[in-house]
């Protein structure tokens, strides 16, 4: 007999809110209001976070890009791979890895474009625990 699974989940809501410690949780760009939010209070380590884009004008966003990296102690660039969600933010889902600093400072650089193909590249600062 052949038995198969599938490892779809289902779409889970989630609450987006400014984290603890989070350097802005709203910035200007593209001459749009862009609010930057995560689905968890704080980021620990080794424990993935949901990271959303959302602006006062979705539907002039085609594009949202970005990447982390360590801002006290570099550990390479973490990749944030934003989809598109239906009702026109954007997500992507985070890691980041533990070391030596009990708290570390990541900076989160995301680039925006728009319908137009302008760009523009923003940053904030977040911190993550060891738990």
């Amino acid at each position: 007999m052949l038995v198969s699974c599938t490892d779809h989940k289902p779409e889970v809501a989630i609450k987006p809110i400014c984290i603890e410690g989070q350097s802005a949780c709203v910035v200007e760009a593209l001459q749009s209001q862009i609010q930057l939010t995560f689905n968890q209070q704080r980021l620990v380590a080794e424990t993935p976070f949901i990271m959303r884009i959302d602006s006062n004008n979705n539907d002039e966003i085609i594009k949202v890009q970005g990447y982390m990296e360590g801002e006290n102690m570099y550990m390479g660039k973490i990749p944030l791979i934003f989809i598109a969600n239906s009702k026109g933010y954007y997500e992507a889902q985070g890691f980041v890895g533990s070391c030596g600093y009990k708290d570390m400072q990541w900076r989160i650089w995301i680039t925006i474009t728009d319908k137009h193909e302008r760009s523009e590249t923003l940053s904030i600062t977040v911190p993550s625990y060891l738990h």
